[in-house]
């Protein structure tokens, strides 16, 4: 879109949030207004002045038709890529899409049939589930394995899966809630065990933009460090090789790719399907057009486009701001009463932290901490048990919010002592 022009992202704050009640802002208007919410994974930051920008430049054009994704479009996310993690991807492996779920419900319904049992590994991102029994699909889980405060795959139990019959595997990629980001190593294990057993991959990559430093708990892959650093964050590995990304008829696998977490514009309804191989990405395409999906949203593309190309200075902003706050939420789960247990997210701004002790000895069930959180601390956290297998005891925590509100959130946490 020869329209767009970089803009100036200096001045940006983020120390401080946009006022978001009463403009139908799910995360803030679906809660009472007492109540401050740190549950949906939206951040409570402006966008980017390029997305502003470009957004009210196109809508001093006065016709709002129907609009083909434009070749901009492509090539800002395809540099975007490269950019910052060194990823080349060929253009015709591209499928906008309206959406990451939207796209991954389509692939359940195109690569399974009703009664198939599909692999998830819990505790996991809420709506996995509903897009595997929605379309009559059976859940089979694998689930993660906590030891040391870091989650692992259970690969062990992920074969038996395989032998017993599955073909499909829904893989969150880095992890939502747990904030793991799977090594090279464990994803090429994983890419090893699909290909045995001829096991398709719909690989949700969403949060991939926003990683952080290594876990304490665990060192940086030493693969990661002969590739140069992104400005704001570092790079990600994604399920599919490069080898299988260069290839026409790649591995039997999607990745699902959007600038929603990375430029705060979850409702802009853009993502990207990268489908190497040739016959899937020709059986998806079609999938997409049967249920009404090839049409994204005018602005939606608008924004993605400048976010990709401009959005740069502002991503390391956010990075600089979000590393704050979680240093923040370690200080004050190192000092509440209550003694969470944090799992230091490597991606992203949730974190997953666990309350099993302060539950154990006040003697409450999840669902009456639930219940606690919102009539006595006044909070909205995602729920864990919501995750399935493994969210006992959990809380999800959206920490990219002002400090104020994050130190006002763990204030609210004490009336419950």
């Amino acid at each position: 879109m020869k329209h767009l022009k970089a803009q100036d992202a200096k001045g940006c704050s983020f120390s401080s949030t946009v006022e978001r009640r009463g403009s139908g802002a799910a995360k803030w208007d679906l809660i009472p207004e007492e109540r401050l919410p740190f549950w949906v994974a939206d951040m409570d930051f402006a966008v980017a002045p390029a997305i502003t920008s470009a957004l009210q430049e196109r809508a001093e054009h006065p016709v709002f038709g129907y609009t083909l994704p434009p070749e901009s479009l492509y090539e800002a996310f395809r540099e975007f890529q490269l950019r910052h993690h060194g990823r080349g991807i060929a253009r015709e492996h591209c499928v906008i899409v309206p959406g990451v779920m939207p796209a991954l419900r389509t692939a359940v319904e195109l690569l399974s049939q009703p009664g198939d049992r599909i692999v998830l590994q819990p505790p996991v991102y809420p709506p996995f589930f509903d897009a595997v029994t929605a379309k009559g699909r059976q859940v089979a889980e694998n689930p993660l394995v906590l030891e040391n405060d870091l989650y692992r795959m259970d690969l062990v139990g992920l074969e038996d899966l395989f032998k017993a019959g599955a073909r499909l595997m829904l893989l969150c990629s880095p992890h939502n809630p747990v904030g793991r980001v799977w090594s090279k190593a464990e994803l090429t294990e994983l890419a090893a065990l699909c290909r045995r057993y001829e096991v398709t991959v719909i690989s949700d990559e969403i949060h991939a933009d926003i990683r952080h430093a290594a876990a304490p708990k665990q060192a940086l892959p030493a693969e990661n460090a002969v590739r140069a650093e992104s400005p704001a964050f570092l790079p990600f590995d994604t399920f599919l090789s490069a080898d299988e990304e260069d290839s026409g008829d790649g591995a039997q696998a999607i990745s699902l790719v959007s600038p929603s977490k990375t430029f705060n514009i979850p409702g802009a309804s853009v993502a990207f399907a990268v489908i190497p191989n040739r016959p899937l990405r020709r059986r998806f395409r079609a999938g997409l057009k049967a249920n009404g999906l090839d049409h994204p949203h005018i602005f939606g593309m608008i924004g993605s486009e400048a976010g990709y190309r401009f959005g740069d200075t502002w991503l390391n902003g956010l990075g600089e701001q979000l590393r704050a706050n979680l240093a923040l939420l370690e200080q004050l789960c190192a000092a509440s009463r209550l003694q969470p247990r944090l799992c230091t997210p490597e991606i992203s701004f949730v974190a997953w932290l666990g309350f099993h002790d302060f539950l154990s000895s006040a003697e409450l069930t999840d669902e009456a901490f639930q219940e606690k959180l919102r009539t006595v601390a006044e909070l909205e956290l995602s729920h864990g048990p919501d995750f399935g297998t493994g969210g006992s005891g959990f809380q999800r925590i959206n920490f990219a919010t002002s400090p104020a509100l994050l130190e006002e959130c763990f204030q609210r946490l004490e009336r419950l002592v």
